[in-house]
């Protein structure tokens, strides 16, 4: 009876963690998406972006049935990962319509065409 009421309470417990694992797949998969038909190869800030989600996907991949935080190195590599693709989602994120668009074309302006 209290292994039960453990499964229940860490179950209960993780559901917001894995929410927030899923909804980071969807957006390093969208973020994939949006980069692959930009057309801007040449850009660091994207390659850094596309590093950051291709981190993300791996490690949810390969590791969502294990703990993803079981050990330190994957909890860092993990945490890199989302870094660095919420970091580029900042600067470059066609799909962050959240932003105003006065603000979006600021952005858009600051960033160099070759970064």
């Amino acid at each position: 009876q209290y292994l039960s009421m453990l499964f229940t309470a860490g179950f209960v417990g993780a559901m917001p963690l894995i929410v927030v694992q899923l909804q980071q797949a969807w957006r390093a998969y969208r973020f994939l998406l949006a980069a692959i038909r930009s057309g801007r190869s040449e850009s660091e800030l994207l390659f850094l972006g596309a590093w950051g989600a291709m981190i993300v996907l791996g490690m949810l991949s390969a590791n969502y049935l294990l703990s993803t935080f079981g050990s330190r190195g994957s909890s860092l590599w993990f945490g890199i990962g989302t870094g660095m693709l919420l970091g580029v989602q900042a600067w470059f994120d066609p799909l962050n319509r959240r932003l105003p668009r006065r603000a979006a074309a600021r952005v858009r302006r600051a960033v160099p065409q070759g970064a």
